[in-house]
């Protein structure tokens, strides 16, 4: 059977490159074990949105992850300061959808973390803007969490950006954990494409 595995990322060259070269020597290894495919979320303070996407991934990825893949999930922001919990907010609007994000614990974004990430999705485009200025050969890598949720539709179709809850109301947080969970289906389905089949 021939195997399908990712060697960029929707026409863009570089993208997904090095987890097609781990796919490649997954396949020599004769397929033992699962394969790591790592997504890394950026916000700003690492309190709010992106700890919320990364815990909204990783049950997803709990419940439906390939066998053949283990996704890894990590976030990080560009002006956190190191060992902050996620804002109270933010985890009682994960817990009103069963996600549990009181173990977060806030980092900041370095090069090393975007070096160890096949896919980097950002809030804004301040954020992506950050990325590349400490990591140019992350071009490929990095995205709008909005625009990679569309990617290939009319233009439009989604929000370019989240916009930051951080002083709002529960409101506030609970429409930014919709705005991510609607983002984060079309984006799971785009990764599962993706991963190489048993």
């Amino acid at each position: 059977m021939e195997h399908a595995f990712p060697t960029w990322v929707d026409g863009a060259p570089g993208g997904f490159l090095e987890f097609g070269i781990r796919v490649r020597e997954w396949l020599a290894r004769g397929r033992r074990g699962p394969i790591v495919f790592r997504v890394l979320f950026v916000c700003t303070g690492n309190t709010c949105r992106s700890p919320m996407a990364a815990g909204v991934l990783r049950e997803r990825a709990r419940r439906e992850e390939p066998a053949t893949v283990e996704i890894a999930v990590q976030s990080a922001g560009t002006l956190a300061v190191e060992g902050r919990p996620a804002a109270c907010e933010a985890v009682q609007a994960c817990a009103g959808e069963g996600i549990d994000i009181r173990d977060h614990r806030s980092q900041p974004l370095s090069r090393e973390l975007l070096a160890h990430s096949d896919l980097i999705l950002v809030m804004e485009e301040a954020h992506r803007r950050e990325v590349l200025l400490l990591d140019p050969q992350a071009a490929s890598r990095v995205h709008l969490i909005g625009d990679y949720a569309f990617l290939g539709e009319p233009e439009g179709r989604g929000a370019r950006d989240v916009p930051d809850p951080i002083g709002g109301s529960p409101e506030d947080y609970r429409r930014t954990l919709r705005q991510l969970n609607g983002f984060i289906e079309r984006i799971w389905q785009r990764i599962v494409g993706r991963m190489p089949r048993p």
